[in-house]
């Protein structure tokens, strides 16, 4: 205001490259009232200025009188629009980002430039709707930009973020690019889309071709290592951001305390989480989560309480954290505490998120009715997660008539998933019901619904292994199989006892009994067990839920092999050691 104040008494306010720059620093301000006012008193002002005011009520999230001022233009330029889709794309209204872009096209007679269709492809990925993505990459091509720099990293973000890593790919490898960026952009649509691996390779080829890496690619690199439950290469990969310095970057810090938490070493999570210098709502978030998946439930809270003691403030992520780790722990009483209080306390409404996760607490603690009364209650449409969590509780306290409920809810929801159709058949054979389990069989036959196959995988040397049930493909295949002939004894005498009522398949008992003793994750444990050294814990992921048989059987090998066995499912950690789990059999 003084440098205005100025300009005025020498006589320069009239200047419309000072009065530009004026209005220009109004803005960025914050102080819109003085810059409208002097562009009002112009005799003539011009489309810059006019450019800087859209751009500065879009910074501030006034989408509405960025669009307002825009259509005051009597003839905007290519700064205006481009001033106002990146508003749009700013403020996250893509599709009116993308109705603008169209509108531009057709009507204004104003060509994009590379800002313009890079904010348009930002619009088509924060929509994650693909149709205008593939429509745009149409475009690019006649108009000649589709080999620009910009332009192929924009159109690598947008086709990942609508789940389209083949086209993703095909661009990235198309345009021959090979600058950091271009990199780092696939290398995140791999780790985005679970393929870790694929994320890896792509790092050692931008080695290979002397691209130094920044923060952002070991982010993407953190994230690839926690699908693959990776630990080893993890820590490589945490090794060479150390070398470089960059573990005091609080995107590159957060992505390692989330991946070691999934690679199962809570403790590694811990330590890169203290590292963290300055700490934010997401590395607290991911921490929590970490140690609530882990079966930390108090853990957890205390971590929790820590986090409110040091004025970081909650999002609706972290009270879903919270609420898990009350979930993994058993704790109700806590459970209710936080989700009654959440609104007064912390300003964040329950969402959907919030209710599964108190009616799954509610479930599984067999508080059934008080459960349902909160699914008849909420003020949302109890989706398949809602049905999934009494669909679970049904099982664990054999009720085949919330069981039969859920389970139709969850079909009509999900009609593809086998999951639901298997938890029922085990419903109804833990409740002897076996004309049911029958019906169950009949219904998945004729609707041509497939099991999803268990998989489970392992790390060892840097390489991933891979086994389903039953196979023998493996190189070492002879091998895990006589380790688990080798176990069935000290097994058998410790008390374990093939669970054959929970296995589906339509054949003899003793057929059945074969199949889950070579259930994918007790070969890869076998196979730990032959890899590994004596006394080194055994990682393993699995792709599904672990069945009762084989918890009860790892419980057991934990005691007998000496060894703490980590298994990650679908749902949480398992941390086996000297007979025992984490999980307090509550899972």
């Amino acid at each position: 205001m003084e440098v205005h104040a100025h300009l005025i008494i020498l006589g320069l306010h009239q200047d419309a490259r000072l009065r530009n720059l004026v209005v220009n620093v109004y803005s960025k301000c914050r102080c819109f009232g003085y810059a409208r006012k002097l562009l009002d008193e112009s005799p003539e002002p011009d489309l810059i200025s006019w450019s800087a005011l859209i751009s500065g009520y879009a910074k501030v999230g006034t989408l509405k009188d960025s669009v307002s001022v825009f259509n005051g233009i009597a003839k905007a330029d290519i700064v205006s629009w481009n001033a106002v889709i990146a508003g749009c794309v700013l403020l996250e209204s893509h599709d009116c980002a993308l109705e603008l872009f169209r509108e531009m096209n057709k009507e204004s007679g104003v060509s994009p430039n590379t800002f313009t269709l890079s904010s348009a492809l930002k619009a088509c990925a924060g929509a994650g709707n693909r149709e205008p993505g593939r429509q745009l990459h149409a475009y690019l091509i006649r108009s000649g930009f589709e080999y620009n720099n910009y332009i192929v990293n924009g159109l690598v973000d947008a086709y990942g973020k609508c789940g389209q890593s083949e086209d993703a790919s095909r661009v990235f490898k198309e345009s021959q690019t090979s600058d950091l960026l271009a990199f780092t952009s696939m290398i995140t649509v791999y780790s985005q889309d679970g393929q870790g691996e694929e994320a890896l390779k792509l790092y050692l080829e931008m080695q290979s071709q002397g691209i130094k890496p920044d923060a952002f690619v070991y982010s993407s690199l953190f994230n690839a290592c926690a699908s693959l439950s990776a630990y080893e290469q993890a820590k490589q990969v945490h090794v060479q951001v150390l070398k470089l310095g960059f573990i005091i970057d609080i995107f590159a810090g957060n992505s390692l305390v989330n991946s070691y938490a999934k690679c199962g070493s809570i403790d590694d999570a811990e330590r890169a989480f203290r590292e963290i210098p300055e700490r934010s709502i997401v590395s607290w978030s991911a921490m929590i989560g970490g140690m609530a998946q882990h079966g930390h439930g108090r853990l957890a809270l205390q971590m929790f309480n820590e986090m409110l003691k040091e004025g970081v403030a909650p999002n609706h992520i972290t009270l879903v954290s919270v609420l898990c780790a009350c979930n993994h722990a058993g704790l109700v009483t806590d459970a209710k505490r936080y989700f009654s209080s959440m609104e007064e306390l912390f300003s964040v409404q329950p969402m959907e998120e919030h209710y599964a996760c108190m009616i799954d607490i509610l479930g599984r603690a067999g508080k059934l009715d008080e459960a349902m009364e909160l699914v008849n209650t909420m003020p949302y449409e109890a989706n398949a997660a809602v049905w999934g969590a009494l669909l679970g509780a049904a099982r664990i306290h054999k009720n085949v008539d919330l069981g039969s409920k859920a389970a139709e809810m969850l079909i009509n929801l999900e009609p593809e998933k086998s999951g639901t159709h298997i938890l029922l058949a085990n419903i109804y054979a833990s409740a002897g019901m076996w004309d049911g389990v029958a019906k169950i069989r009949k219904v998945m036959k004729d609707s041509n619904v497939k099991k999803e196959p268990g998989m489970s995988w392992m790390e060892i040397k840097d390489k991933v292994h891979t086994f389903i049930v039953g196979d023998r493909s493996h190189p070492r295949g002879k091998e895990i199989y006589a380790k688990l002939e080798e176990l069935s004894e000290p097994l058998r005498k410790a008390g374990y006892v093939p669970m054959v009522e929970t296995d589906l398949h339509d054949v003899e008992e003793r057929e059945k009994a074969k199949l889950l003793y070579h259930h994918s994750e007790k070969l890869a444990v076998a196979f730990g067990l032959i890899a590994t050294p004596p006394g080194a814990p055994i990682r393993v992921k699995k792709n599904l839920r672990i069945c009762l048989d084989c918890h009860t059987a790892i419980k057991l090998v934990s005691k007998i092999a000496s060894r703490e066995i980590i298994v990650r499912d679908i749902n949480r950690f398992h941390h086996f050691r000297d007979g025992l789990c984490s999980c307090g059999d509550y899972w």
